[in-house]
């Protein structure tokens, strides 16, 4: 086996096991010389194979998470899942997200760009953070049991968490959607949830955008839009049993 390939596996174990861990941490852990293991992990985190918080750590990348989580997520979701975000995404022009929820992170199902110059980036990311400072996330909190919100809540120390997730669930109950202002108002992440045919649910699907290119109107249009692809897919679910 090429050496290289035996290190990325190493660090690539060291982290699936510890993360979040710190660059020191898996120097000391693996033996490896500072120059080396800058280099293979600079080289993980550009093929999404690792991805850094804010703190500078490092979490198994989207990469991995993509990878891993279909094959828990069954092909003929998937592929209603995926249809959807790109209808979703050609009727908004608007970055669509599809998540779910996987052992305590939310996973990446599909994602699919509009053509709008300026585009608004929910996170790809796959961080346990990324629950909590997402639409897609929130959405997928608020609709797990209360106790394992709370477990997570603990597990987690995200600042301001507690709120955004308490407000999600008020937002779920009252309007059946989540909405995230971020960028001081500037733009906006909205979601809502995906059921099965059981009526439990199995996702997320969102958009994000720059507020200026929504009034109130066209806003809840979108949302409406959304919540009719969401209806669709446990349609589709249906189906296919």
């Amino acid at each position: 086996m090429i050496k290289v390939l035996q290190k990325a596996d190493a660090i690539l174990q060291l982290v699936a096991t510890h993360h979040p861990i710190s660059f020191t941490e898996l120097q000391r852990e693996t033996g490896y010389n500072k120059a080396t293991i800058s280099l293979i992990l600079k080289s993980m985190v550009e093929l999404q194979w690792l991805e850094r918080t804010s703190d500078g750590r490092f979490v198994i990348g989207q990469r991995i998470t993509s990878a891993a989580s279909s094959t828990r997520v069954p092909l003929s979701i998937r592929k209603v899942l995926e249809d959807a975000a790109g209808a979703v995404s050609k009727e908004l022009n608007e970055l669509v997200t599809v998540a779910v929820y996987d052992n305590g992170c939310r996973r990446i199902i599909a994602r699919h760009k509009g053509d709008n110059f300026v585009q608004v980036d929910e996170t790809a990311s796959s961080t346990p953070e990324s629950l909590f400072t997402t639409a897609t996330g929130l959405v997928l909190l608020a609709t797990l049991e209360e106790s394992t919100r709370k477990m997570l809540l603990r597990r987690h120390e995200v600042e301001g968490a507690k709120a955004s997730v308490d407000n999600a669930c008020r937002q779920l109950a009252e309007h059946g959607f989540c909405e995230l202002k971020v960028a001081n108002g500037d733009a906006f992440l909205i979601a809502v949830p995906v059921y099965d045919t059981d009526a439990k649910p199995v996702a997320a699907i969102g958009f994000s955008a720059p507020s200026y290119r929504f009034d109130s109107k066209r806003k809840q249009c979108s949302v409406s839009f959304l919540q009719q692809h969401a209806t669709s897919i446990q349609r589709s679910l249906r189906t296919r049993q």
